[in-house]
C-alpha cells in the first residue's frame, strides 16, 4: 500500500472517532487524538492565529501612526520655517535699499551660509519672536526712512569672511598697495 492510501484510511477511521493515534500537522502545531479532539484543537489554533494576526496588525498600525505623526511634525516644522523665511525676506526687502537687497541676493547665490550670517546680523535672533509685529508695523506705517545701505552689507560680508579693505595705487603701470609694508605706532 502506498503512503497516500494509508493516509486516506487513517482519515476515514479518524472521522469515525475509533482511532486515536492519528497525527496531523496544521502549520507548526501537531494534533493528536480523535476527530472531535482534533477539530477542537484546530479551532483553538485558528483563534490563536487570528488573535496573533490582530496583535500584529495593531503593532503595524502603531508603527504607521507613529511614522505618520513624525512626518506631520516635520511638515509642520517646514511650514513654520517657510513662514519665518518669508517674514524675514519681507522685512529685509522693506528695510534695505534696493542695491543693498540685490547685493544680498548675489551673496545668497554665491554663498548661502554667508548670506545667512549677514541676515542674522541684520535681523538678530532676539527679533525673531517679534517678526510678525515688525512686518505688521511696516504694513501699517510704511517702510522706514533710513534704510540699510549697501556699504553696511559689504562691511558685514568682509567681517564674516575676514577680508581686510585694500587700497591699491597704480604707479608707472605697476599696482601696489598703499598701506603695505607700513607699520603703525
Amino acid at each position: 500500500m502506498s503512503s497516500r492510501q494509508e493516509k486516506r484510511k487513517q482519515v476515514r477511521r479518524a472521522r469515525d472517532g475509533k482511532i486515536d493515534l492519528i497525527e496531523d500537522q496544521l502549520g507548526t502545531e501537531e494534533l493528536k487524538g480523535t476527530y472531535e479532539d482534533r477539530d477542537k484543537a484546530a479551532k483553538i489554533l485558528a483563534i490563536d492565529r487570528a488573535m496573533q494576526a490582530e496583535k500584529d496588525r495593531l503593532i503595524m498600525k502603531g508603527f504607521r501612526d507613529r511614522e505618520e505623526a513624525r512626518l506631520q511634525e516635520i511638515l509642520s516644522n517646514q511650514e513654520i520655517i517657510k513662514s519665518i523665511n518669508q517674514q524675514i525676506e519681507f522685512l529685509l526687502y522693506n528695510t534695505m535699499e534696493r542695491e543693498a537687497f540685490m547685493y544680498l541676493d548675489e551673496i545668497r547665490y554665491r554663498d548661502n551660509e554667508l548670506c545667512n550670517k549677514i541676515t542674522y546680523a541684520l535681523v538678530p535672533p532676539e527679533d525673531m519672536n517679534r517678526l510678525t509685529s515688525l512686518c505688521q508695523r511696516i504694513l501699517d506705517h510704511g517702510p522706514p526712512k533710513n534704510k540699510i545701505q549697501k556699504d553696511w552689507v559689504i562691511r558685514l560680508e568682509r567681517a564674516f569672511t575676514n577680508r581686510k579693505p585694500k587700497v591699491e595705487v597704480e604707479r608707472d603701470g605697476k599696482r601696489e598697495g598703499l598701506l603695505e609694508g607700513r607699520k603703525f605706532a
